[in-house]
C-alpha cells in the first residue's frame, strides 16, 4: 500500500495558478509580497506514523516551510518527535503545550507563523501563505475556525489554527511559563481539552482571536471533511448540532459552503488527501 503512495510522492510537480470547480489555489510569488514562512506542527500518534502521519508527510504537509509531527515516539523520517508519553485524546493539550515549547526553543526566530494541525487535517499551504500574507507576524494574533464555549473564543484544533510568532512567543512565556494563574493556562497539567485550553490561555494573555473568513464572511478553515460541507443534500447544522452552537459565524452547507480561497478540512480519510492533491495540484481546468 504505502509504495504506491510514495510513487505518487515522487511524482508532484510544482502546481500552476488553477483553479478546481470551486477551490483557487493561490501560489504565484508576485502575489505574496512578503511570503510568510510557516512551520507546521502535527499532532499524531505512534499507532497513526504509518496509517496517517506518513501520507500527510506525503501530501500537504511537504508544502510547510517545515513540519514536525508531535508524538509520542521518535521518528526521524517523518520527522516526529516524542514529547508526551501517552497517545490518547486527553493527552493532546500536552502534546500541543510541550509543541508549542519545543518550536519556540528550537525555531521561534525562523518562521513567521506557526500552523498546528492533526493528522486528520488537509492544509491548502498555498492559500494560507496567501491569508497570512496580510498580517503581521510581530502582531499577538491567532487564526482558525472560531468557536465559543461560554466565555472563552477559541478556534478548533481539527481545522487546524496558525499563530503569529508574537503569539507563540507570549504563549510560551508569559502563558505556561506563568504558574501563577493555572486556572487560565494550564501550564502544570498534561491533560484537557486541547483547543478550549489553548483559545482560554492566548486569550488571557491577550492574543487576539482573528477572524479568518473572506471579504464574504465565507469560511477557510472547516471542521468537517470535504464531503459534509459541500453536497447538497447534506446539512451541517443538522448532523453536527453542536457546531451550530458553537460556531461563533454562521454556516452553510453545501457546494456554495466555503470560501474560494478555502484552507483546511478535517477528518480527511488518507484516499480523499491525496485525490485533493491530484485534483489541486496535477489538474489543469482549461478555461
Amino acid at each position: 500500500g504505502n509504495s504506491l503512495y510514495n510513487n505518487y510522492n515522487k511524482r508532484d510537480k510544482s502546481a500552476q495558478h488553477i483553479r478546481v470547480n470551486h477551490v483557487k489555489l493561490h501560489n504565484k510569488t508576485s502575489e505574496i509580497q512578503s511570503k510568510p514562512r510557516i512551520f507546521c506542527m502535527i499532532t499524531t500518534t505512534y499507532a497513526n506514523h504509518e496509517s496517517k502521519a506518513i501520507h500527510v508527510r506525503n501530501t500537504w504537509a511537504k508544502r510547510c516551510d517545515r513540519h514536525l509531527f508531535l508524538s509520542s515516539r521518535d521518528n526521524a523520517s517523518l520527522p516526529a518527535v516524542r514529547l508526551c508519553d501517552t497517545d490518547d485524546r486527553p493527552h493532546l493539550w500536552c502534546k500541543t503545550k510541550e509543541g508549542m515549547r519545543y518550536i519556540y526553543d528550537k525555531y521561534i526566530d525562523d518562521y513567521d507563523w506557526f500552523l498546528k494541525a492533526d493528522d486528520d487535517s488537509y492544509v491548502i499551504m498555498e492559500n494560507l501563505r496567501h491569508f497570512l500574507a496580510q498580517h503581521q507576524p510581530h502582531e499577538p494574533l491567532y487564526f482558525g475556525c472560531k468557536l465559543q464555549y461560554r466565555d472563552v473564543v477559541y478556534m478548533s484544533g481539527g481545522a487546524g489554527y496558525v499563530l503569529s510568532r508574537a503569539a507563540v512567543r507570549q504563549f510560551v512565556t508569559a502563558g505556561i511559563g506563568n504558574f501563577t494563574d493555572s486556572s487560565q493556562c494550564l501550564a502544570g497539567t498534561d491533560t484537557g481539552v486541547e483547543d478550549l485550553e489553548m483559545g482560554k490561555c492566548l486569550q488571557h494573555i491577550g492574543v487576539t482571536a482573528g477572524d479568518s473568513r473572506d471579504d464574504s464572511q465565507m469560511a477557510r478553515f472547516l471542521p468537517f471533511d470535504p464531503m459534509h460541507m459541500v453536497l447538497p443534500n447534506i446539512d451541517i447544522n443538522q448532523i453536527a448540532p453542536w457546531f451550530k452552537s458553537y460556531s461563533v459565524y454562521p454556516h452553510r452547507s453545501g457546494p456554495g459552503c466555503c470560501s474560494p480561497t478555502l484552507i483546511s478540512f478535517h477528518y480527511v480519510p488518507i484516499n480523499i488527501m491525496y485525490l485533493m492533491d491530484f485534483l489541486l495540484y496535477h489538474v489543469n481546468v482549461m478555461r
